[in-house]
């Protein structure tokens, strides 16, 4: 259980673009600019199903950023994130009851997790960076967030097929470098891409998953 102590010691406040703060791991990744452009994404994409509970679901939680960001804009739906990292599920968790939001925040992991549910819309910006295609920082927690060691991009598309329901979709933030895997993998897979889009240093995809 998280106390004043360990976030003194273990993270840092940011400030939300409404003006609202949550706690961020100081050995995670950091939050960024990429997590408002793919927000910015999804309220565009999702604007006309603010009055309806969509069934949402997370693949890497992390501090829980994406998800209270979602939450904000639609408090209707309904949220949950897994996440691999014990104390970056207490940190989203904490996140999440400092502003009072209804997330639910489970440790598991993305490669085996099995939902109670199908979900609507599935999201994930999962580690981008191959092992050894790149330099290991000294904490353990940031290679986790950057480097494919827990799981791969082939393990993300099996979580979606698992979780998603027919005729939902997925969206993904990946580094631009991995255009090329992802686009393979979207037609090995034979799903429909919704959109591609390419900004600064990353890109955003979305798939419609078929009815059948």
């Amino acid at each position: 259980m998280l106390d004043t102590l360990w976030l003194q010691k273990n993270a840092s406040l940011v400030t939300l673009p409404d003006g609202s703060s949550i706690y961020q791991h100081k050995q995670g990744q950091k939050i960024s600019s990429d997590n408002q452009n793919f927000n910015d994404l999804l309220y565009e994409r999702f604007s006309r199903c603010s009055t309806q509970t969509v069934k949402v679901l997370e693949l890497g939680a992390g501090n829980g950023i994406n998800m209270i960001m979602l939450k904000k804009k639609f408090p209707l739906w309904d949220l949950t994130g897994v996440e691999i990292d014990q104390e970056q599920v207490e940190l989203a968790s904490y996140n999440c009851n400092l502003l009072n939001l209804d997330i639910k925040i489970a440790m598991d992991d993305l490669r085996t997790f099995k939902g109670e549910i199908m979900y609507d819309l599935i999201i994930a910006n999962p580690p981008y960076k191959k092992v050894g295609t790149g330099r290991l920082s000294p904490y353990k927690r940031n290679n986790l967030a950057k480097f494919e060691l827990t799981c791969t991009m082939q393990d993300v598309f099996a979580a979606i097929k698992r979780n998603v329901c027919p005729g939902g979709e997925a969206w993904l933030l990946y580094s631009l470098d991995r255009k090329d895997d992802l686009m393979k993998l979207i037609s090995n897979e034979k799903v429909k891409k919704i959109k591609l889009i390419k900004k600064d240093k990353i890109i955003i995809t979305g798939l419609k998953y078929d009815t059948n």
